[in-house]
């Protein structure tokens, strides 16, 4: 976005928690140049939470890893369908899990103790590990990597996916799928579209 409003003679503002010492970031880590930007706005540590739910965990950001085992699901409808799709899950697969129950699908691979034969991703771009889920839901925790966006869909539309399980807001017997709508919010059809 950057580029397209830096190019139109639009003003680009990017917001940070703190502020470096000029080229003291590796260059690789760089992620908008500093020719790009017009305005830097310093905000609070508040302003700057890693999902909807929670402000820092470091094992989603891979700074340290997870214990071996993660909280089981409790046994109702959404493990029973995330169990029957981990059911369909073949050794060396790369699988694209969606929002909603499809997050449980890694958890119960886990709790199988068979996750480490698949490559769980998100379109967030976490590639292995057991994502997070609910309002955490795009990070993971002991993942192998982690892509850019922009570079996990261009796997995901080039054919890196072996199986995908999406969410969904709403589904009919013919098939048809509502993604975008959920009374009275609209929320978008994520990776939905490119992705199926």
């Amino acid at each position: 976005m950057c580029i397209r409003d830096r190019s139109t003679r639009g003003v680009v503002v990017a917001q940070v928690e703190r502020l470096a010492a000029r080229q003291s970031l590796h260059p690789r880590d760089v992620k908008i140049p500093g020719t790009m930007v017009d305005c830097v706005v310093v905000s609070s540590p508040e302003n700057h939470r890693m999902s909807y739910q929670t402000a820092s965990n470091p094992a989603a950001t891979a700074e340290i890893r997870a214990p071996a085992s993660f909280a089981k699901m409790e046994l109702g409808i959404r493990k029973i369908v995330a169990r029957r799709a981990a059911l369909e899950l073949l050794p060396n697969q790369v699988v694209n899990l969606g929002i909603g129950m499809p997050e449980g699908v890694a958890v119960v691979a886990d709790e199988e103790r068979v996750l480490d034969y698949f490559t769980m991703t998100t379109e967030a771009g976490v590639h292995g590990g057991v994502g997070l889920v609910g309002r955490d839901f795009g990070p993971a925790v002991n993942y192998q990597g982690m892509l850019d966006m922009n570079t996990q869909f261009d796997f995901y539309n080039g054919g890196g996916l072996d199986a995908c399980f999406l969410g969904l807001a709403e589904g009919n017997s013919a098939g048809d799928v509502n993604v975008t709508r959920v009374v009275p919010k609209l929320t978008g059809p994520g990776g939905f579209i490119d992705i199926s």
